[in-house]
């Protein structure tokens, strides 16, 4: 295993984590249907509790733990960017992204010493719960589409 390569794929993980969650906070607040915005409040929490489990790992490779302050400004736009779509389009473009992370966290599970597995199956769990979110979204499931999500967090956000 490279360390290098392996440390620096947990970093950049634990930066898009933080980023996701200013992404889908920032969406949350342009959105205006109570549900749709809790809903990414929702996922803004998985996202922060994701970054949390990767935090001890972030800081034992010696990463700084800072968001990223150039990755903040994308996440703000990219969730203006989103948001000039449909809820539809929003949720197509999320899920299309989605299997190739669920591939690259698998991946890096299969090489992980014993001590980051938890982290980093909480990584692989929390991509595959977005993407069934997604896809119940898509399919006319909106009523049960958290049920993944909520299953993985410790703290729900209060409607």
């Amino acid at each position: 295993m490279n360390n290098n390569k392996y440390q620096a794929d947990i970093y950049k993980a634990y930066q898009e984590e933080l980023g996701g969650e200013v992404f889908f906070e920032a969406l949350g607040e342009l959105f205006e249907a109570p549900e749709q915005t809790y809903k990414l409040r929702v996922l803004a929490q998985l996202e922060r509790e994701t970054a949390q489990r990767l935090r001890p790992l972030v800081t034992r490779y010696g990463f700084d733990p800072a968001l990223d302050a150039g990755l903040h400004q994308e996440s703000l736009q990219e969730a203006t960017d989103y948001f000039r779509r449909s809820w539809g389009g929003c949720l197509s473009s999320l899920g299309g992204s989605l299997p190739r992370y669920i591939g690259e966290y698998r991946q890096l599970e299969t090489i992980a010493p014993a001590d980051d597995l938890p982290a980093l199956h909480a990584l692989t769990l929390h991509e595959e719960a977005l993407l069934q979110f997604v896809e119940c979204e898509m399919n006319g499931q909106s009523d049960r589409s958290l049920e993944p999500v909520l299953d993985l967090l410790t703290q729900v956000p209060s409607r």
